[in-house]
């Protein structure tokens, strides 16, 4: 076991098996794509992109139902809105491409959304705020990443995209500031 298994496994994580959506994904691609590392790293981008979109769309739905504070629900109405539409368009540019894409969240992700589902009242909007700028931090690093891809399609998506993940990061970075 390695020391990322060893960490998951304390803090009672589960482990990308067998059935992780993401996991299955990228073998498909990597199967498919077996002497092509540009398209096997512009395929791993989608799958974890599309995985984060799915649990954005989540957490917002979470929110938008049981926050109580008025502008997180707003925000996670925001998500579900935003995160299907991006997450379509994902799908659509991977049918285009012959990329495998995730329909549910992976097994890591949904730990986190189990935990998110637990809170309650203050603790559930203070969690989601929380949750919602440390994804959408690291997707803006992603996106940034892949306008470099030599996959100029996934390139244009990533390059005409990021201006909506940065604002929805500037928008939860607001939020999360008045707490």
């Amino acid at each position: 076991m390695n020391k990322i298994e060893n960490a998951l496994e304390s803090v009672g994580l589960k482990q990308p098996g067998a059935d992780d959506s993401v996991r299955i994904a990228k073998e498909a691609n990597h199967a498919r794509f077996d002497r092509d590392e540009d398209a096997k790293r512009s395929s791993d981008f989608m799958a974890e992109m599309a995985d984060a979109r799915l649990m954005d769309t989540e957490e917002g739905r979470l929110a938008s139902t049981r926050g109580i504070d008025p502008e997180v629900r707003a925000y996670g109405e925001l998500m579900i809105r935003d995160q299907a539409e991006l997450y379509r368009e994902m799908t659509t540019l991977a049918a285009a491409k012959g990329y495998t894409l995730p329909t549910r969240i992976s097994n890591l992700k949904a730990d986190g959304l189990a935990d998110l589902e637990k809170k309650t009242a203050h603790d559930l909007d203070e969690k989601f705020l929380k949750m919602i700028c440390i994804d959408h931090e690291r997707d803006v690093k992603e996106f940034k990443k892949a306008m470099d891809f030599k996959d100029v399609e996934v390139s244009a998506f990533a390059a005409r995209r990021l201006p909506l993940i940065e604002e929805h990061l500037r928008k939860a970075d607001q939020l999360a500031a008045r707490r």
